[in-house]
This record gives structure tokens, sequence and C-alpha cells, in this order.
């Protein structure tokens, strides 16, 4: 459970935030000759942006496993930054990265859509790799989700950043649920999902980073629906 005190970018007061947790999960494949991979290794992990007494580190911790008040102040409105080390990668291979998080969570809206890593606080998602202190190697739009604005809620926007990485394509968005884009949201848990097409372009290391953020959902955003 996080507790957020904080104002938010959309300018009312955030209240108490429960379960903003790891809530996203990852797929890499290689396609090749029809045939999808998984050697590839991916490894997630999270901005932790400190506990409300000691205050929010300069930049945020980059910390694998989840987020709770021993570790982050998290309020609505905010994004929560991600970033997923990929190893053996094989520069010039095309590969596909299939990120889900719960939209819904317990019948409450948890992460309505997906902002930039850096949405609300600063870092470098290339820390303790080879690419640590240097410039992205390439971005790409993230599209809004029209499952999310045909409820009347307007992405912030963002974009997909990466470190040896040339990025190449976002795929449409698919739903837990099975349903289509002009389909209302359920009112059960409900995973969504995109693919990120990337060429590795790693210098001969097999290393790279992909960083993207997860925005909470609001109360005035929702209502009469919860947030979780």
């Amino acid at each position: 459970m996080i507790r957020g005190t904080r104002r938010t970018r959309r300018g009312h007061r955030a209240g108490r935030i429960g379960l903003v947790l790891m809530l996203m999960s990852l797929m890499l494949t290689t396609n090749f000759a029809g045939m999808a991979l998984a050697k590839e290794g991916a490894n997630l992990s999270q901005c932790a942006n400190g506990d409300a007494d000691d205050g929010p580190p300069t930049p945020c911790v980059w910390h694998n496993g989840n987020l709770g008040q021993n570790n982050s102040q998290y309020a609505e409105g905010d994004g929560v930054g991600f970033r997923s080390i990929l190893d053996d990668l094989q520069d010039g291979d095309t590969y596909e990265f299939t990120i889900g998080w719960d939209t819904i969570q317990s019948s409450s809206i948890a992460y309505d859509y997906l902002v930039s890593w850096d949405y609300t606080e600063s870092g470098d998602p290339a820390a303790d790799t080879g690419h640590a202190g240097a410039g992205s190697d390439s971005t790409i739009a993230i599209p809004a989700d029209p499952r999310i604005t045909n409820e009347g809620v307007t992405p912030a926007g963002g974009q997909f950043e990466a470190w040896g990485l040339n990025l190449t394509g976002v795929s449409a968005y698919s739903y837990e649920d099975g349903g289509t884009a002009t389909d209302p949201l359920p009112f059960s848990t409900m995973e969504t999902t995109v693919t990120v097409t990337f060429v590795a372009a790693t210098g001969g290391t097999g290393e790279a980073v992909l960083a993207w953020g997860g925005h909470i959902a609001t109360t005035p955003d929702w209502t009469p629906r919860t947030t979780a």
C-alpha cells in the first residue's frame, strides 16, 4: 500500500493508493523464419522514489520487486518508471517484446495507460549497465489506448526509450477479456498487453535497456469507478 500526499500533475490532492506493485509482465521473443525463440533474458525493475519520511532520492533507485511504503511514495496521477535490462541479444536480429499490465485489478482501475519512464521522476534507466550515462539510442511514441479514450480519459502520451536497440514498431493493444477497441472496460480484473518491435544494436555486448512508465489511475478521471 502506498500513501500519496503530494499534489499531482492534475492539480488535485491524491488520496491513499493501494496495490501499486509490479503489475507488469514481460515476454521477449526472436522472430526468425517464423519461429519464436525464448533464449534471451529480460530483467524488470521499477523506479523506487523513497518513503515519505526520507523524501524522494534524486535520482530514483531502480528496484527489483514490488514498491511499497518502505521504498516509494507514488500518488494518483504519477507515472511509475519501469525498465527492462535485456541480454544475450544478437545485433541485427529483430525481436518482439510484449509488456502486460493490470488495467483493472479486483474491479479497481490500476495502471490506466502507459507513459514515458520519467513522467514523474528522474534517473538513468541504463544505470548498472554498459550503457550507463549515455543518451538513449532510440525512441518511439506510445499510442493511445482506444479502450481508455472511449471511457472519456485522455492519456498523457509518452514514449518508449531504448539503449542498444533500434525501436521499429508498436502493436495495437490486446485485452485479457477478449474485448475490442470499442468495448467498454469490464468490472473484473483485466490485463492489457502491447508489443514493441526492435532490432538489436548493442555494439557486440548483447545487452540493451528498454524503459517506459505506468500511469496510476486518478479518482477524478474514473469516478464512479474505484482506483487501486
